[in-house]
């Protein structure tokens, strides 16, 4: 930076450091005076003469008014979900059966044996971990990218 232009940096800061305490007038507003409003709350209100108009036509509406529907995107079905190989189904019958087996004997007030408890606790927890085991990390099908499949 040349001498002469950080003169003229210090002087302009000077100034603006001096003027800093100054009261500023207020500015004329950038449109015509009839334009301003007054400060004062009005003094009555008055509801409107007329009946708020009618809502207009939504889209709900367009098979009325003869719109043909073009272009509209309509899903393939999808395939059918085939059954769940055998350890999966346990897996699942241990995680949700064991739980419910001990609440419905709960709220029955029935008496089950220490065996079948021990074996709805031990499903429950089996089951959970085998699922959980099946989840992997995912990066086998997401592919490189950590993006959206279209």
């Amino acid at each position: 930076m040349a001498a002469e232009e950080r003169d003229d940096l210090d002087v302009a800061w000077a100034r603006i450091v001096a003027d800093y305490d100054l009261e500023i007038e207020p500015q004329v507003g950038r449109w015509p005076a009839q334009e301003d409003l007054d400060d004062s709350p009005p003094d009555t209100c008055t509801a409107p003469d007329t009946e708020p108009a009618a809502m207009p036509e939504t889209a709900l509406d367009a098979p009325a008014l003869g719109v043909r529907d073009e272009h509209h995107f309509v899903p393939p079905e999808p395939p059918p979900l085939g059954p769940p190989d055998l350890p999966t189904g346990m897996a699942w019958g241990g995680l949700l059966g064991g739980p419910l087996l001990l609440l419905f004997s709960t709220l029955l007030a029935w008496q089950l044996p220490s065996l079948l408890t021990a074996a709805c606790i031990l499903g429950f927890v089996g089951g959970m971990v085998f699922l959980i085991a099946r989840l992997g990390d995912g990066s086998d099908r997401d592919g490189w990218d950590d993006g959206a499949q279209v």
